[in-house]
């Protein structure tokens, strides 16, 4: 089996507020996208999509104005938002809230440190923990 390449976003791939500036699109990026710690709140204007996982650092918070999409797990140190759906062929996970705008959907579990909001539903193969 092939390794996935890994983008790695740090600072100098943000503007001044955050929003990711890089030269990869990470609209239908083919492999795993790592944020780095410490970021604060990483802003992506559209869909952030993955063909391997999405993980960011602790210190770390994920926000896309579209959909959140990835076929591995969905981690952040803190919160992860979308205007649109958030959902992981793998796990979602949070150290903070998860909250959405469509859909919230994994095939193992979703956890969040804090709560889970979405404006659709929230499904899990597995378990659904907020607040631990």
């Amino acid at each position: 089996m092939t390794e996935l390449p890994t983008l790695t976003i740090t600072k100098a791939d943000l503007d001044e507020r955050g929003v990711y500036i890089g030269a990869a699109s990470v609209e239908d990026y083919d492999g795993n996208i790592e944020i780095a710690a410490k970021l604060g709140l990483v802003r992506f204007s559209g869909r952030l999509k993955a063909r391997g996982s999405i993980r960011a650092g602790l210190g770390t918070s994920i926000y896309a104005g579209g959909a959140i999409k990835a076929v591995g797990s969905i981690e952040a140190g803190v919160s992860i938002g979308a205007g649109g759906s958030i959902c992981a062929g793998q796990s979602i996970d949070a150290g903070g809230d998860i909250a959405a705008g469509g859909y919230i959907e994994a095939c193992e579990y979703i956890k969040a440190g804090q709560s889970i909001k979405a404006g659709g539903s929230i499904k899990a193969g597995w378990d659904i923990d907020a607040g631990v």
